[in-house]
């Protein structure tokens, strides 16, 4: 089981796009919390700031079972590449 996704910014829209597959938890639900939503395992938002960024992130983190994770030290790897390239960010867990 895992989850992956990717936040990029539309500067021309002022908007953060983000895309968020799985292959086992329930995503659709973390999703609609963001204003976002599509199918269990695959699902999209449009995130206004860098907040609710983080908070996505979060509640995602908290929706896979810590069992399944990969490495947790991919989700720091991830998460501070988030600041170094400026919201263009791929997760994995």
């Amino acid at each position: 089981k895992y989850m992956l996704g990717y936040i990029s910014e539309d500067k021309n829209n002022d908007v953060i796009r983000g895309s968020i597959r799985s292959r086992g938890p329930v995503i659709n639900q973390a999703a609609a919390h963001f204003g976002g939503g599509g199918h269990i395992f695959a699902s999209g938002v449009r995130l206004k700031t860098d907040d609710d960024t983080d908070n996505l992130i979060k509640e995602l983190d908290e929706v896979l079972d810590p069992k399944d994770r990969i490495d947790r030290r991919l989700e720091l790897i991830s998460y501070n590449l988030y600041f170094l390239i400026k919201r263009k960010l791929i997760f994995i867990y």
